[in-house]
């Protein structure tokens, strides 16, 4: 599906997930969902989005007794969510937002912080003396410095993950894998099921504060999501969920009880928000820099 439609006029993105009807998500019922920047009356498309399509079996052979219906999401205004430049801040902070504050647990024991890419640099260019700082003290919160030690790059406008690691080398206080305004020290990445269509995950973010939002979708990749620059990326590794977001909640982290999600990265109007999966993505960082990454013991 995603190599037969991705491609079609106004198709963001191709994921299996939940089927809406008027906003409200039909749990029971899941789809092929199309999301696309407009939607546009069927007259005026070269090419029509299908209405289902056929289940397969496992070997491959279409089989016509089982239809899988579509959906067709609208993405109005699909950005990142923090501009580049903002002042970012741990969870809970003010502004951008720090998805992880941790102790490296291998020998080198350095401190480092997790954000969004584009919170910490420009995602074209490579700048070797980046710094990001911590926001003003706030409850549970901290003043920090940290030089930007590896980030990931767009390559002719396509981003696997959007991800930045800074090394702290000034801090009032560390949290290690603490979130703010909370006694919850997280302790170990998200399992599978906690990345299934239909879980609610927990929200922290130095906007929005704390709230909640529901998985709805498989890992997709999404066109045309505008940078702080005014540029457009395709980003890849995203999970879709239906929740609130604004400017300044990338990097905030996604999680559930004491398990470290994701990491949020964009969003769009009526309430769309897309996560990275945050293993993946450091693992990718790590493996990409050449890093001895190991967030828990």
């Amino acid at each position: 599906m995603q190599g037969n439609y991705r491609y079609f006029a106004n198709v963001c993105g191709v994921a299996y997930g939940t089927k809406f009807s008027d906003g409200a998500p039909l749990i029971d019922t899941p789809s092929v969902q199309f999301f696309v920047s407009e939607k546009r009356p069927e007259q005026e498309l070269a090419k029509s989005l299908p209405k289902f399509v056929y289940g397969r079996s496992q070997t491959g052979v279409i089989d016509r007794a089982v239809r899988i219906p579509t959906d067709v999401i609208e993405l109005r205004n699909l950005e990142m969510c923090c501009f580049a430049g903002n002042e970012v801040a741990r969870v809970g902070g003010s502004t951008g937002s720090v998805a992880l504050m941790f102790e490296n647990k291998t020998a080198d024991r350095k401190q480092f912080v997790v954000t969004c890419a584009h919170v910490a640099g420009d995602l074209e260019h490579v700048s070797s003396d980046a710094e990001i700082r911590g926001g003003q003290p706030i409850p549970g919160g901290c003043l920090f410095r940290a030089h930007v030690v590896a980030s990931t790059l767009a390559n002719n406008g396509q981003l696997e993950y959007d991800v930045a690691i800074g090394e702290v080398f000034s801090a009032s206080e560390f949290f290690d894998l603490g979130l703010a305004n909370s006694s919850v020290t997280l302790t170990q990445f998200g399992t599978d099921s906690d990345q299934e269509r239909d879980s609610t995950l927990e929200f922290r973010s130095s906007v929005s504060a704390d709230r909640t939002a529901d998985i709805t979708s498989s890992t997709t990749s999404i066109r045309r999501i505008q940078t702080p620059e005014g540029n457009h990326v395709t980003v890849h590794n995203l999970i879709a969920c239906k929740g609130k977001a604004v400017r300044g909640d990338s990097g905030g982290i996604a999680f559930v009880e004491d398990r470290a999600v994701g990491m949020l990265v964009a969003r769009a109007d009526d309430d769309w928000v897309f996560i990275h999966p945050l293993r993946d993505a450091l693992e990718h960082l790590a493996a990409e820099h050449d890093l001895s990454i190991e967030c828990f013991e």
